[in-house]
């Protein structure tokens, strides 16, 4: 999966993060006070990262559509960041067809 940020202001670097998602996510709870209940989460991240650096300049990032850590994940966000911990400067979330189970 390949996205691309387009141009802006020049500026500071800001950091591009890349999160795989599953909209639904059933667990049984094994501790706390609600140990023994079964709970259904939705739009779960299953794992997220830097995937690049964006400088105000256009720049295409190759990242993968699919987890490595989670099979069943179905959904990419991407999200720029100024800095490391700033403000969000823009963001995007794609659905993907069903999660691949038992990859």
């Amino acid at each position: 999966m390949i996205g691309e940020v387009g141009a802006g202001a020049a500026g500071d670097t800001a950091t591009v993060w890349v999160a795989h998602t599953s909209a639904v996510k059933t667990v049984k709870v094994m501790r706390g006070e609600n140990s023994g209940k079964v709970m259904t989460y939705t739009n779960v991240v299953r794992d997220f990262s830097p995937a690049g650096t964006w400088t105000g300049a256009a720049v295409t990032i190759d990242v993968p559509a699919r987890s490595t850590l989670a099979s069943d994940t179905d959904g990419v966000a991407v999200w720029v960041q100024a800095g490391q911990h700033g403000r969000v400067l823009g963001a995007a979330q794609v659905k993907l067809a069903a999660p691949l189970q038992g990859q």
